[in-house]
């Protein structure tokens, strides 16, 4: 444990200090001014009757309250890729270095695995969450936190969505609950294209792939006539199809199972010894 703890704070190291997390922080910051710039209005506007509306509220204007910016609905489509920047092709870029090698000296596989494993978790969970966190926190300047309110816009706004009563009551505690869905869900997901990274031969292929996947998932559902299991909109927290926990859990359970088992074989038929 105490080397998997050592090797996991080396490579998070690595890559919250590579050009990867770098390049990934940039393009969230360029997406969330942009989605700020496009949806933003003054905190009181006036009706085709000019009659004085709701005030804007932080919890229709931040980028998990409005889904009609095209900034704002290009950060959910890209971020597998920008979780993938920190860490994703490191392990890959590794054993092709021979740095791989070198580490496997001083632990065992298991070791190996859960350090690299528990890295570009945290990596890009932090990747995952930065532009939300980041928008939200914009936002709660520009505009005040005025509660929902039934028929003022606030989306979602029906109590067939997911944790309705929470945004209703605690609109700020189910946006970070959201965020939380959000950065858990594409740090396993980045974790799964991880586990497949030692097959691939091409470190273009194990950057992208995660983003490939999560496209032809949501494609796959859309045919399917399965909304309700594209991850491109149960993890918007606007829902534009509602969203429910059997989904988000199974499909969550899946990748991880399936990320451990496959990055476990992978390195045992490693030839790093």
């Amino acid at each position: 444990m105490k080397k998997t703890t050592v090797l996991f704070k080396n490579q998070l190291r690595r890559g919250l200090r590579g050009r990867g997390f770098r390049l990934s922080l940039i393009l969230s910051t360029l997406l969330v001014a942009a989605q700020t710039l496009q949806s933003y209005t003054p905190i009181w506007s006036m009706d085709v009757h000019m009659v004085q509306l709701y005030p804007n509220s932080l919890f229709k204007r931040w980028l998990g309250g409005e889904c009609y910016s095209f900034a704002g609905q290009l950060v959910y489509i890209l971020l597998p890729l920008l979780c993938a920047l920190p860490c994703q092709t490191q392990l890959f870029l590794d054993r092709k270095r021979g740095y791989l090698q070198k580490i496997a000296l001083f632990c065992t596989r298991k070791e190996l695995g859960n350090g690299y494993f528990c890295a570009n978790f945290a990596a890009s969970f932090l990747a995952a969450v930065y532009p939300f966190a980041l928008s939200l926190t914009v936002c709660a300047v520009l505009y005040p936190a005025l509660p929902p309110i039934a028929g003022m816009g606030f989306l979602p706004s029906s109590s067939a969505a997911l944790m309705t009563d929470l945004f209703c009551t605690h609109p700020l505690i189910y946006c970070l609950v959201y965020i939380l869905m959000i950065g858990t869900y594409q740090a396993v997901l980045s974790c799964l294209a991880m586990a497949y990274s030692l097959r691939m031969q091409n470190p273009f292929l194990v950057l992208v792939c995660s983003l490939g996947g999560y496209f032809l998932f949501n494609f796959a559902m859309e045919q399917l006539n399965r909304p309700r299991w594209c991850p491109l909109y149960f993890l918007q927290p606007t829902q534009p199809d509602y969203a429910s926990w059997p989904v988000y859990w199974v499909q969550l359970l899946i990748m991880l199972v399936t990320a451990r088992i496959v990055l476990k074989k992978q390195v045992n038929r490693c030839e790093i010894f």
